[in-house]
Formats: C-alpha cells, structure tokens, sequence
C-alpha cells in the first residue's frame, strides 16, 4: 500500500502514539495527509479519525488518573524535560481554566499528556472530560488538516524537495535536534544545582513521627489541587 491508500491508518497510530506519549509528532502527518486529499469529505474523515484515537488515548490516561491518582502524574514529569516545574504548572493550568483546560490542551506541547491523567485524578466526570476532550481534538486536527489541505500545494511541492535531499535534510534535523536536548539538559542540571539541599531518608522521617518528636514540623509543598485530593495526615 502506498501512502495515498493508507493516510487515515497513518493518522490514526500517529496520533495515538503521541498522546500516548511517544516522541512522534503528529501535525505534519496530518498536514501531509490533507495536501493529499481530493475532497473535503476526506479532511472530515481524518478529523474523525484524528479524534478517535486521540479520545482512546485520552481515555487511557483518564482512567489512570483515576485509579492512581497523582502517582501517574509523577511518573510523567519524571519523564519530562522539565520534571521541577511539570506538576506545579498542569495544575495551575488546570486550577485556572478548569475543563476549557482539556479544549486547549492539545495546543501545548506536553500539557496534552499531563490534562487526562489529572482530570481522573480530581474525579472530573467521564461525560464532561469526553465532552471537553473531544472537542479539544478536533479543533487541533481540524488546524493542522486545514492548513494542509489550504497549503496543498506548497506542501506537496515541500515534500517532494524534502523525498530529493533526504540525507541532508536528515543530517540538519538531527543537528537541531541534538543542540535542543543538549541546552534543554544543561538548563535542567543548573536548575537541578541550585535546589540540592540536605535529605532525609522517609524511613527516618517516619521513625522519629511515631517517637513523638515535639520539635519535628512537617510542611507539605505539593501544588493545593494534589494536597486536597490526596490529602496527608498532621
């Protein structure tokens, strides 16, 4: 199969891989794929299909939000290039914009990832976080289809310079690629420097808790939409 026959099974595992989490973006596949499209009937059809599997994805990351609370949050920003600043800015996006936060999400690099998960977390309902997931999906593939589909030619004209220098053109991403990880971890170590602080094991912190230590204070600096939905004694 070519891709001309295949565009809407390409969209369909290229945007569920990536709202999965997976380093694939998929705008340009939905870009390439409405240049390629003869009707307006065929960019509905990839919008729908752009939706679907984003809803599956998002469905996923919801129901574990659901059942493991902010700990799947945890895991994510572990995996973020960001991991200091990752839960305290989901939840002020999601504290400040409430379920338009899900609408919009799907326009922020990483925050589509992070949204599903801390809806379940916070007990949204499945009606809405569908209603407002859904919705969110669409406008986004709806964007990026439109400009493929308005832009066609350039694009099409763009792809096939890009099919005539695929080494060089390989050679330049990675480089850019490579120079963007490489400043994004030095920021990310500086940042990490300035924090190092003395620990204490949770196990000693728990031993001197239960010998009733009078001097020992303990302050919680979650975000306060992780402290109410899982709250912590004293």
């Amino acid at each position: 199969m070519s891709l001309f026959e295949t565009t809407e099974v390409l969209v369909f595992f290229n945007v569920l891989l990536q709202q999965l989490g997976a380093p694939v973006p998929a705008v340009p596949t939905m870009i390439l794929s409405a240049s390629l499209s003869a009707q307006w009937s065929g960019i509905f059809l990839l919008a729908v299909v752009a939706t679907s599997a984003s809803l599956i994805a998002d469905w996923a990351w919801y129901i574990a939000g659901r059942y493991y609370g902010y700990r799947v949050l945890s895991v994510l920003c572990k995996l973020s290039i960001n991991p200091e600043s990752c839960v305290s800015q989901t939840e002020s996006r999601f504290r400040v914009w409430g379920p338009w936060s899900l609408v919009v999400a799907k326009f922020i690099p990483g925050f589509s990832t992070v949204a599903p998960p801390i809806a379940g977390a916070v007990k949204m309902s499945i009606l809405s976080f569908t209603i407002a997931s859904a919705l969110g999906a669409f406008l986004w593939a709806m964007a990026a289809l439109l400009a493929g589909w308005l832009f066609k030619d350039q694009v099409n004209a763009i792809y096939a310079a890009l099919q005539d220098n695929l080494f060089i053109v390989g050679v330049v991403a990675a480089l850019i690629c490579a120079f963007w990880l490489m400043w994004k971890l030095a920021r990310r170590d500086a940042f990490q420097a300035r924090l190092k602080l003395p620990k204490m094991p949770a196990a000693e912190v728990l031993a001197l808790v239960k010998a009733g230590q009078s001097n020992l204070r303990l302050v919680d600096l979650r975000p306060a939409m992780v402290q109410e939905a899982e709250p912590l004694a004293g």
